[in-house]
């Protein structure tokens, strides 16, 4: 039987229509009701699309080996070059017809276009019945209301390889970036800011993230994010670059679409963070030293004391769970005071006894996990020390 819990659930060759039912747990019997199934997961790579070709038995050599069809090995992007994916797009954030409503009453936005003839059972080869989604988690930490301090939100992105399409398969999304919106408890905006580098300039490798400083003066979230108030984080992408923004600011042709996230075809949940005056707060900033480089270093902050106090820093994957044996104790009572204008606090960097060791050359897939009794715990994506553009 080629569908078989050893291949993790990928259905191999030679195919079935039993195959077939039993990775969509779905039993139908006829091929072209199965390829039209709505239980097929749209996230997979090789699916049943929208391909102008018929299953003839001298091309099945030809699929068993690069999965092509015929001349053409990218039929799984349809004819459309649209990987079978559809999507809505938004022209504001606010509004009975935005964004934040779109999300609010689970409107659909992404969805699956099925074929409509040229039914063929080998579009099921390889078939991946729990491939992710391009967005894996997304996680925001409180805001800290004091100098020095920075909010981030974060999308982990699902590895491009293998059985999951990206965003860039499913369509030109080089010139959007990751956005978040500050949501008001009275529904207003208090502050929405994107990514400073587009999803062309991030590629598959990088993770997507939102990064709010706090400054003196009317920049930052000084003002905009206050303490002791609640706000809703809405996540989305965005072909415009906020900057510290309150409004939608009227912007002509303005495309916004709700992130892709597991089975949430309407986009992701908001979710919920605090404006928060804490006297003392963690910092973590975790790098390789280029790309294929697989040892994480780190430097690790303490803000708002000047006596010792240990913390755990582990690696962990986006799900957050520790990877095994990447978890150790660190006391900044050993680490250097920091200056002015930075609140009075201690610094440590790693060495090769409490760097971390990646599983795979995929930082994409890891974050690191700085906590500690009595301060706010912080999760931040591996990055380089030196930025890519200049690796190049």
């Amino acid at each position: 039987m080629a569908f078989n819990d050893n291949n993790n659930g990928i259905i191999t060759a030679p195919v079935s229509i039993r195959d077939v039912e039993q990775a969509l747990a779905h039993t139908e019997g006829d091929l072209a009701r199965l390829c039209r199934y709505s239980g097929v997961n749209k996230w997979a790579k090789y699916k049943p699309v929208r391909f102008n070709a018929i299953d003839t038995s001298n091309q099945l050599n030809n699929i068993v080996s690069d999965k092509t069809w015929g001349a053409s090995s990218t039929w799984w992007k349809a004819n459309d070059g649209n990987c079978g994916i559809t999507y809505v797009t938004f022209s504001s954030i606010l509004g009975n017809s935005g964004v934040k409503a779109a999300i609010d009453n689970q409107t659909p936005v992404w969805g699956r276009e099925a074929p409509n003839q040229y039914y063929r059972l080998l579009d099921f080869l390889q078939y991946n019945p729990s491939a992710l989604p391009p967005v894996a988690a997304i996680s925001a930490e409180d805001a800290i209301i004091k100098a020095g301090a920075t909010l981030r939100v974060m999308a982990a992105k699902s590895p491009a390889a293998g059985d999951n399409i990206t965003l860039a398969d499913v369509g030109d999304f080089s010139n959007f970036r990751f956005t978040a919106a500050f949501i008001n408890t009275d529904e207003t905006i208090a502050v929405v800011h994107s990514d400073t580098r587009t999803l062309g300039q991030r590629g598959d490798s990088g993770d997507l993230e939102v990064v709010l400083e706090y400054q003196d003066g009317n920049n930052g979230y000084q003002g905009k994010l206050v303490e002791g108030s609640t706000y809703k984080v809405y996540c989305f992408l965005s072909n415009y670059q906020y900057e510290y923004a309150i409004s939608d600011l009227n912007i002509n042709n303005l495309k916004l679409i709700p992130i892709p996230l597991g089975t949430k075809d309407y986009g992701v949940a908001p979710t919920e963070i605090e404006g928060a005056a804490s006297s003392q707060w963690l910092v973590c900033e975790p790098f390789i030293y280029g790309a294929g480089n697989t040892i994480v270093s780190w430097k690790a902050y303490m803000y708002g004391t000047t006596s010792g106090q240990q913390a755990t820093i582990s690696l962990i994957d986006r799900f957050g769970n520790v990877v095994s044996n990447q978890s150790h104790t660190i006391d900044f009572a050993n680490g250097s005071d920091t200056q002015s204008p930075l609140p009075t606090g201690k610094m440590l960097t790693s060495n090769a006894r409490n760097s971390f060791q990646l599983p795979t050359a995929e930082p994409e897939n890891y974050r690191v996990k700085l906590d500690s009794v009595g301060y706010k715990t912080v999760i931040s994506p591996i990055g380089y020390e030196i930025n890519i553009e200049n690796n190049s």
